[in-house]
């Protein structure tokens, strides 16, 4: 069964980290994907032009090396709801966007984004594969004829090989916070650097600022 396809719009900033608070107080355990991809499985082989690390501090882009069907093999995977994710708050403000935030200052407001926009992550999923059939997954992808050459061909140019543990899924939705009709001094304001931030948060995604049941985030697992 592939299940939950899918991501993200445009928060993958560089230099966000995966271990942001959530409204809720928990926490997004996992590392942002970038760009958003439309098929992340869980217990598939992904790879990434990157040294391999288990860090979860750094976006990831990532490729599909070898998809299995966990359902055959009668294996079902975890699924939890999980709270609203705010992705503006849970990432770190990149570079790319300090010159927004200095420009809302330099015109009377707070230089926190997120009290004027969002970028946040609905109708969130979390699914996971259990540690053991992880492992035995990864023994049938290792034997599997249509994956014999991933080894030798990740080898070749350095780059990381990943399993998928888990991924996060939900509709992404951006908005700005303040009425128009309401605040109209304020709004004016934001009128002025809104451009500028929708053009940033694209160009760091590689996407749009919206989508449906899109992968914006993904515990991989390194594999040699």
């Amino acid at each position: 069964m592939r299940a939950w396809r899918g991501f993200w719009t445009a928060l993958l900033l560089s230099g966000c980290t995966t271990s942001g608070n959530i409204d809720t107080g928990e926490v997004l355990e996992a590392r942002f994907v970038r760009p958003p991809q439309s098929d992340v499985f869980v217990g598939s082989l992904y790879y990434a032009r990157e040294e391999p690390t288990t860090s979860l501090t750094k976006p990831i882009s990532i490729e599909q090396l070898c998809y299995i069907d966990y359902s055959a093999y009668a294996i079902k995977a975890d699924t939890k709801t999980v709270a609203d994710i705010d992705l503006l708050r849970t990432a770190n403000v990149s570079a790319s966007l300090s010159g927004i935030q200095t420009k809302l200052v330099a015109l009377g407001l707070s230089g926190d984004l997120s009290r004027y926009f969002e970028l946040k992550a609905v109708n969130v999923k979390k699914v996971s594969l259990w540690n053991d059939d992880i492992e035995s997954l990864m023994d049938k992808l290792a034997a599997s004829g249509k994956c014999q050459n991933w080894r030798k061909n990740i080898k070749k140019y350095g780059w990381a090989a990943y399993q998928i543990e888990s991924i996060y899924v939900g509709d992404i939705v951006y908005s700005r916070k303040v009425n128009r009709e309401a605040a109209a001094d304020i709004s004016a304001k934001l009128d002025i650097v809104e451009p500028s931030l929708k053009a940033t948060l694209k160009a760091e995604s590689n996407t749009g600022l919206a989508g449906k049941a899109l992968v914006f985030g993904v515990v991989p697992l390194p594999r040699s």
